[in-house]
C-alpha cells in the first residue's frame, strides 16, 4: 500500500491533489507531537523549540520559489522512513519516534522546493526542527553533567590562579564562609543549547555551507562553555571581594542573560570570520581566448564550500 502511494507521488505530485496524502500524513503526527512538545517544554535546555519551529515555517514561506515537480528518490525514501517511524512510534507509544519521523517529512518536503535566491533546495532549513529532537539515550543529560563537571574544574583552576582560598568538592565550590553549587541551571547548560540553536538560525539565515555550519556549531559549543565559566567566576569573585551574592535572585538572571548575549555576539563574530575564509569565490569571466574556460581551483573550492 505504501509502495503504491509513493509511486503515485513520484508520477505526479506537483499539483495540489498529489500533496493531499502527504499533508494527511503530516496531520497524523499531531497527537503524538503534542505529547512530545509538552514533555520537551519540561526540559529547560530545550525551551527554545517553539522559536526553532516558527523560524523554520517563516523561512520556508519567505524563500520558497517553486516546486521541483516530481519527487526525487531521496524525498520518497524520506517519506517512507517517516511512515515507518510513525507506525513504530504509534505501536510503541513513542512520541520521540514520531517527532523524528516529522523531521524526515519536513526534509523530504523541503527538498522539493527551490530557494528563490540560490540554485538549491530548501533542505538546509531542516536543521532548525532537527534541533528540537532530543538526543537519544539521554545523551543530552550526559552532556549537561559533563559540562557541569568541566565548568567546576576550570573555574576552580582560575580561582587558584587568582589566589582565592576555596575547596572544590564535586560540583561545589566552597569558600570559608559560603558554598556555591554549580548546578545544571547555574552551569549554563541552558545557554549551551540556546547558543547551538542560535548557530543553527545563523546558518539558515545566511545560507551557510555544510563545512561552515559544522565549524560554527563547534564554535557555539566552545563559546557557551566559555561564558558558562565566566558566569561562575563572576559569582565567585563578587562574593569573595564584595560579599555580594549573585547566585540567586534577579541579578543572577541578569548575569545569565548578559553572558548569553556575549556568547551570541562571539558566535556572530565567528560566523563573520568563517565567512571570510570559506565564502564562495566568484568566478569572474575573462576576456580573450580563455573566456570559455573556468578556473578549476575556484570550481573545486565552491563545490566544497
Amino acid at each position: 500500500m505504501v509502495d503504491r502511494t509513493l509511486a503515485k507521488l513520484a508520477r505526479g505530485s506537483s499539483g495540489a491533489k498529489g500533496r493531499i496524502p502527504l499533508l494527511l500524513l503530516l496531520a497524523a503526527h499531531v497527537p503524538h507531537l503534542l505529547s512530545y512538545w509538552i514533555s520537551l517544554w519540561r526540559q529547560p535546555h530545550y525551551q527554545f523549540f517553539p522559536f526553532a519551529l516558527l523560524a523554520f515555517v517563516w523561512l520556508y514561506f519567505m524563500r520558497r520559489k517553486a516546486s521541483a515537480g516530481q519527487w526525487s528518490v531521496a524525498s520518497l525514501v524520506l517519506f517512507g522512513f517517516d511512515v515507518l517511524c510513525l507506525g513504530i512510534g504509534v505501536w510503541l507509544n513513542s512520541p520521540w519516534l514520531v517527532a523524528a519521523g516529522m523531521v524526515a517529512w519536513l526534509l523530504a518536503w523541503s527538498l522539493n522546493f527551490a530557494d528563490e535566491a540560490e540554485r538549491r533546495s530548501l533542505g538546509y532549513l531542516v536543521l532548525l526542527p532537527l534541533m528540537t529532537i532530543r538526543l537519544p539515550l539521554n545523551l543530552d543529560q550526559q552532556a549537561i553533567h559533563w559540562l557541569q563537571r568541566m565548568t567546576t574544574a576550570v573555574a576552580s583552576q582560575f580561582l587558584n590562579h587568582l589566589k582565592m582560598l576555596h575547596v572544590r568538592e564535586g560540583n561545589i565550590i566552597q569558600f570559608p564562609d559560603k558554598s556555591f553549587l554549580v548546578a545544571e541551571a547555574c552551569s549554563g547548560v541552558q545557554s549551551l543549547f540556546t547558543i547551538l540553536f542560535l548557530a543553527s538560525l545563523v546558518i539558515c539565515l545566511r545560507r551557510r555551507s555544510f563545512v561552515h555550519g559544522i565549524l560554527l556549531l563547534c564554535s557555539g559549543f566552545a563559546f557557551a562553555g566559555l561564558m558558562n565559566i565566566a558566569r561562575v567566576m563572576t559569582i565567585a569573585v563578587a562574593w569573595q571581594t564584595s560579599a555580594y551574592d549573585l547566585s540567586t535572585g534577579l541579578m543572577h538572571e541578569v548575569l545569565g542573560y548578559c553572558c548569553l548575549g556575549i556568547a551570541a555576539a562571539l558566535l556572530m563574530s565567528a560566523d563573520a570570520c568563517l565567512g571570510f575564509f570559506l565564502d564562495r569565490v566568484p568566478d569572474i569571466p575573462r576576456l580573450g581566448a580563455t573566456v570559455l574556460f573556468r578556473n578549476p581551483l575556484i570550481v573545486v573550492w565552491n563545490f566544497l564550500f
